[in-house]
């Protein structure tokens, strides 16, 4: 079965945090590493990251972490380099 998230239409942290309350695990298909990283900054700059609180920040991690399959580390790695430009 394949599923097809519109991830633009999540757009409030609540809904975010109702797509990890209720979707099962997933998997991220992009052609390349450049692609899932072109995406994370998407998602950060849409959701602006940096304006947002510690417990919203951390249902961004959890839904970038999920679609993307990445670890705990590589989010933080990942993030550090977007505040970083």
């Amino acid at each position: 079965m394949q599923l097809t998230i519109n991830a633009r239409n999540l757009q409030a942290i609540e809904q975010v945090s109702q797509f990890l309350g209720g979707s099962e695990v997933l998997e991220f298909r992009a052609l390349s590493v450049g692609e899932k990283y072109d995406w994370i900054e998407e998602v950060l700059i849409r959701c602006s990251y940096h304006r947002l609180k510690r417990a919203e920040k951390g249902v961004i991690r959890r839904y970038v972490k999920r679609i993307t399959g990445y670890s705990r580390s590589q989010m933080s790695r990942l993030i550090a380099e977007y505040k970083r430009r």
